[in-house]
């Protein structure tokens, strides 16, 4: 009888919330320190041609960038150094600290859904 109470626990379905809010605000600030420190490395000017291969996958992979057997290493530079430039943008507007809160942080996390929208849209206006 104690078990079955304890499925009815509100806390139950609180505590996967909480850690999946956990995770992705701990994803994307992974991602905007890592940002920080390829800008500050220069990475965005010089097209990332400092990073090994296995560096410059888990960068595009984890930022939602093309990366694969289908993407050519050029074109995986090119996609991650744009990725870049762009956030050092944002990084110029809003400053490190305002990058590094979770507002600022979990947009990071939408600019795959952004990128996917606006890939979308300039196909249909080609046709």
């Amino acid at each position: 009888m104690a078990f079955s109470s304890w499925l009815a626990s509100p806390t139950l379905w609180i505590q996967p919330s909480k850690l999946i809010h956990y995770r992705l605000n701990s994803l994307a600030q992974e991602i905007v320190q890592d940002d920080i420190a390829l800008i500050e490395e220069k990475q965005d000017i010089q097209n990332c041609s400092s990073l090994t291969h296995n560096e410059l996958l888990d960068a595009c992979f984890i930022r939602s960038l093309p990366c694969g057997l289908d993407q050519s290493v050029d074109a995986m530079r090119q996609s991650l150094s744009g990725h870049l430039k762009m956030m050092k943008q944002v990084l110029d507007d809003v400053g490190p600290l305002g990058l590094q809160c979770t507002q600022g942080s979990l947009f990071v996390l939408h600019l795959h859904a952004i990128r996917y929208e606006y890939e979308g849209r300039s196909k249909n206006l080609k046709r």
